[in-house]
Order: structure tokens, then sequence, then C-alpha cells
């Protein structure tokens, strides 16, 4: 009996040895190669989660396209409810005296104007001009002459109401065509300057200043034209202020860059949707 173990012992080791051998022999010729082991692909480290956006956090160029688009909502508001309250007004109180129907004419011919080159104009003006922080100042520029010169009717002659209408008409598409400019290119900045997935913060930042805005300009409108009523020649004062701040608004453009990556002009968001990095797929292995 204790011959028979000793012997399925020793033919136990044998075989094991057997298979030790043969299974060296199967992986010999791979560890003899000379050719390269294959290469295990691992996995990408998870990048690391991203932070809410802040106003504190928020770096300068958005910021200052941010302070570009509330400023031109609030001069916008502001002009367009001084062009009613000027024209309304008695000659004695430096306005026109118009009446709602003839002030009609003025005020369809500058919404066509807009219309027509929002549509057909903006995008040749932006390309010749180099992108929109240069059409953002070019109009912001151009929008104050206009704005200015708007109470200029007022010194021809009473009797003349056709010609005081057709200047105001030209006064309203010329400045709708410069307004235009600044406007669009405003809405185009704070998309372009909105940090990478953003654009939802961002754009409802702006939309909460600019709405703020559209609720100050009214109000400073009417306080403005209240002082300067009644006061000869000053019907000119609160459009001129009007220009001056239009022209503190280009300046704003100066700190308004586009985010690295995109050149000037270039709509980073488009419909709301963050900006999406396309990645090319890998080229295949060379065969081994």
């Amino acid at each position: 009996a204790a011959r028979g173990r000793a012997l399925k012992a020793h033919l136990s080791d044998v075989e094991l040895a057997d298979v030790s051998a043969e299974r060296e022999r199967e992986h010999a010729p791979l560890l003899d190669s000379k050719r390269p082991l294959p290469r295990v692909a691992t996995p990408p480290r998870p990048s690391p989660p991203a932070q809410p956006w802040t106003l504190r956090t928020a770096p300068p160029p958005c910021l200052a396209a941010l302070a570009g688009y509330g400023a031109v909502a609030f001069l916008y508001n502001l002009q367009d409810e001084l062009l009613p309250l000027f024209a309304a007004a008695p000659a004695t109180a430096g306005g026109l005296g118009m009446a709602p129907a003839a002030l009609a004419l003025p005020l369809a011919v500058g919404g066509v104007a807009l219309v027509l080159f929002s549509q057909l104009g903006y995008v040749h003006v932006s390309a010749a001009a180099g992108g929109a922080v240069a059409t953002a100042r070019l109009g912001l520029a151009g929008w104050a002459l206009p704005c200015a010169l708007f109470p200029l009717p007022s010194l021809l002659p009473v009797g003349a109401p056709r010609l005081r209408s057709a200047a105001l008409s030209f006064l309203a598409a010329a400045r709708s065509l410069a307004a235009n400019c600044a406007f669009t290119s405003a809405m185009v900045l704070v998309n372009e300057a909105a940090p990478p997935g953003s654009a939802g913060a961002v754009n409802g930042a702006g939309q909460t200043l600019a709405s703020a805005a559209r609720a100050a300009g009214p109000a400073v409108a009417g306080l403005l034209w209240g002082a300067a009523a009644g006061v000869r020649g000053g019907q000119f004062a609160p459009f001129a202020l009007a220009g001056v701040g239009l022209a503190a608004a280009a300046g704003i453009y100066k700190h308004v860059r586009p985010p690295p990556g995109e050149r000037e002009g270039e709509v980073g968001s488009r419909g709301g949707e963050e900006r999406i990095a396309v990645l090319a797929p890998l080229p295949p292995e060379p065969p081994r």
C-alpha cells in the first residue's frame, strides 16, 4: 500500500512537470520573439468636474461683453423714448408738435431699414470690418452722430411739415443701420466670450442685465427730457448726452476678445447650444 501511494505521487509529479514544460514550449516563441507585445489601450482619465460660472469667476473679456450688451440695451431704449417725446412736444418746449399719425412715417422708415439691413447687410459689414468686435465699435460710433442730430428738424420752418418729416425719417433710418451693427454684434460677443460649458449661464446674466437696462432707459429719458424742456435749445441736450454715452460704450469693446481657438466674428454657441469639440477618429493601427 505504501509503495502504491509513493508510485501515485511520483506519477502526479511527472504529469505536472510535463504540463509545465508544454506550457513553456507554447509561450516560448512569443516571449523569445523580437516582435513587440500588443499594446493595451488604457481608459482615459475622467476630467475634473466643471466649476459653475459666476460673475466672480468670469474672465474679464466675458464681463466686458456683458457690460457692453447692457450699455447698448440701455442707450437703445433711452433714445427710443426720447424720439416720441421730442416729436410730440410743442414748439415752445423745443419739440416738433407732430401728431401721432405724422410720427408713424419716420418710425416705419426706421423699422423697415432695420429689418432689411439685419437680413441683407449686417453679414457683409461685419466681414468687411473684420469681425464682431470691430463692427460693434463701428456701429456705436456711427450711431452717436444721428443720435445727436435728431433735434435738427426743429430748426426747420414750422410751415414745412413734409421737410421735417423727411429729415426725421432720414435720421431714423441712419440710426437703425448703425444701431443694428451695435446690437447684433453685442449679442454675438456675449456668446463668443462665454467660457466652455457656461453659455447658458452667461446668456442668462446678459438677458437679466439687458432687461434691467430696458427698464431704466425710459425712466432716464423722461427725466432728461423733463429737465431740458422749455429751455432754449434744451432739446439738443438729452440727445447729445445719449451720443456721448454711445461713444463711451464703444470704449468697452476694447476689452472684449473672442476666446482662444475662435476667430473674431464666429459664433461659438449657436442656437443656445454649447460648444461641442468633435474629435476625429483615430487612424487604424498598422498590421503586425
